[in-house]
C-alpha cells in the first residue's frame, strides 16, 4: 500500500474564519497532489505526462465529500493513493485532514488515457501500468 502525501497551507481567500471553504478547493489541493505523485513518487517526467501531445490523461470522473472545516492560516495534508487500475483507467482517492489529523473532506478522481489526438481511449501504456500497479493501494 502506497500513500503519497502533500501538505497545504490554507490562504485566507480559500475558507472563511469559521473554516468554511470553496467546495472546489479541495479537488485543486487533490490535483496539486496528484501533479506532485506523478513526479516525486512515480518519478515520470511532469512535462512527459501532462503536456504530451500524443497521450492525454484527463479526469473522467471527480466526486468529494466533506467533513469539517479547513481554517486558514492552518495546515492541510493530502493523502493521496491510487485504488483501482483497469485497463484504460485507474482511480485515486485522497483523505484531507487537518493539523490535527481530522478527516475533513476525501476526494475520488477517475483519469482516462486516451489519443491525445483523435480522443480516443487507450489501453494503459506498459510503461505506466507497471509504475502504476505498483503503487496500488488495497483501499481507502
Amino acid at each position: 500500500m502506497s500513500t503519497f502525501s502533500l501538505t497545504h497551507r490554507v490562504q485566507f481567500a480559500e475558507a472563511d474564519p469559521a473554516g468554511i471553504s470553496f467546495f472546489a478547493n479541495v479537488y485543486r489541493w487533490h490535483h496539486q497532489a496528484y501533479e506532485a505523485w506523478v513526479s516525486d513518487e512515480l518519478g515520470i517526467d511532469y512535462k512527459k505526462w501532462f503536456l504530451s501531445k500524443d497521450i492525454a490523461v484527463p479526469v473522467r470522473k471527480s466526486e468529494a465529500e466533506f467533513f469539517g472545516p479547513f481554517p486558514p492560516g492552518r495546515s492541510v495534508r493530502i493523502d493521496l493513493k491510487i485504488t483501482k487500475l483497469g485497463t484504460s483507467s485507474f482511480t485515486l482517492e485522497s483523505q484531507q485532514l487537518n493539523d490535527k489529523g481530522t478527516l475533513c473532506a476525501t476526494v475520488s478522481s477517475v483519469h482516462v488515457f486516451m489519443d491525445a489526438k483523435t480522443g480516443q481511449k487507450l489501453e494503459i501504456p506498459a510503461e505506466y501500468r507497471e509504475t502504476l500497479q505498483s503503487r496500488l493501494s488495497a483501499g481507502p
